[in-house]
């Protein structure tokens, strides 16, 4: 199913804020946003025998490099959070952009380029691919050739090995800035932004491609359980094998998903089905379970596979403050009981992610934690 996902977004910073010496000064290959703005939170000033023009001087450029540490680390900050590779620092003047691979995400690469300056010193027939729309497109195209997202793995393994500090509290605020309580500190490189590409997302602006979603490592994609399969799991493990499911079927008929000695029967009772999903999400929420790009008003949409034996059904992803619908929805079904796989669909527990310390990242900010 088509979708829209996030290429990159970009920041704008006024340029009376951020000039381009202040972007070139505070981005440097050594530089390490983290501590940088740790060190600058009681700015160094001249001894009370300087000039006062001295000190001025001195306090507004160190107030500068601030800004441009803290700009560039909260798009960092948003690029990890939304499981991005690029972003775009722009001051309409001057852009930078920046790149991080997930495999090193300790480094921040980045490119500072002047599109007056650029297309000056270009050569006439090359001018417009210097320009800044040039350099806008030329790098929303190597987005859409290079998009590519870390695994829910690998994103929450990165977030428990990033260093994280809090927000300078001298730092002067402005109505374009966008703080953040916590920010990620990435060491930056420079690099050729013409041979790299792709960008991030922010609050102000986002680029986004249709293309289908899903998890890219999920597992074969199987055909759903039919709710005559689910009802004889269910019932198995409330009467046995000797139960009945009234008119879906006979308790314990495996449908597709069973197979074994006993092609008719399930191969597991239906608390023994929560548990293995259990630990298969414990051990990776990579696999057995793919978004299906469908958000509705309280939950997501996904496709979930228990590994060890098949079985596929239809799931409901909620975030933290949305699971008290998921809960008020298994109450309903527990009321529904009598009809559930004759007239409304098999209800099969919940699992809360939490549980086993993850999360499922599926678009901005957006974690669920609760299956049901």
């Amino acid at each position: 199913m088509a979708s829209s996902n996030t290429l990159y977004v970009w920041e704008h910073k006024a340029p009376c804020d951020l000039t381009v010496e202040h972007l070139r000064a505070a981005l440097r290959p050594t530089a390490t946003f983290g501590e940088l703005t740790k060190e600058t939170e009681s700015p160094a000033v001249p001894t009370e025998d300087a000039e006062e023009v001295s000190q001025s001087t001195a306090t507004a450029t160190v107030t500068a490099e601030m800004r441009v540490n803290r700009a560039v680390t909260q798009i960092y900050h948003n690029m990890m959070e939304n499981c991005l590779e690029f972003g775009i620092l722009t001051t309409g003047q001057a852009m930078a952009f920046l790149h991080v691979n997930w495999d090193d995400p300790q480094t921040l690469f980045y490119h500072i380029a002047e599109p007056a300056l650029d297309v000056a010193q270009a050569p006439e027939k090359d001018a417009a691919f210097f320009s800044a729309v040039g350099q806008f497109v030329a790098f929303t195209i190597m987005a859409l050739t290079k998009r590519r997202k870390p695994s829910q793995e690998r994103r929450m393994e990165v977030f428990k090995t990033l260093s994280k500090w809090g927000m300078p509290p001298g730092l002067p605020s402005h109505q374009h800035d966008n703080p953040s309580s916590i920010s990620s500190g990435p060491r930056a490189e420079e690099f050729d932004a013409r041979g790299q590409g792709q960008c991030k997302q922010n609050e102000q602006t986002t680029i986004t491609d249709q293309k289908g979603g899903g998890n890219q490592d999920s597992a074969p994609d199987l055909p759903y359980c039919t709710q005559k399969c689910l009802l004889g799991l269910v019932v198995i493990g409330e009467a046995g094998e000797a139960g009945e499911a009234g008119e879906a079927g006979e308790a314990g008929e495996a449908g597709e998903a069973g197979e074994g000695d006993h092609p008719n029967r399930h191969p597991v009772d239906h608390a023994e089905w929560l548990r293995l999903l259990w630990e298969q999400f414990k051990k990776s929420i990579d696999v057995g379970i793919t978004y299906q790009s469908v958000v509705g008003a309280r939950s997501a949409f996904f496709k979930v596979t228990l590994l060890a034996y098949g079985y596929t059904c239809v799931s409901k992803g909620a975030v933290s403050d949305r699971i008290e619908d998921l809960e008020h929805g298994r109450r309903v079904y527990e009321r529904l009981k009598p009809i559930q796989g004759v007239y409304v669909p098999v209800f099969l527990g919940a699992i809360d992610l939490r549980t086993v310390d993850k999360d499922y990242w599926i678009n901005f900010w957006t974690y669920v934690v609760h299956m049901m």
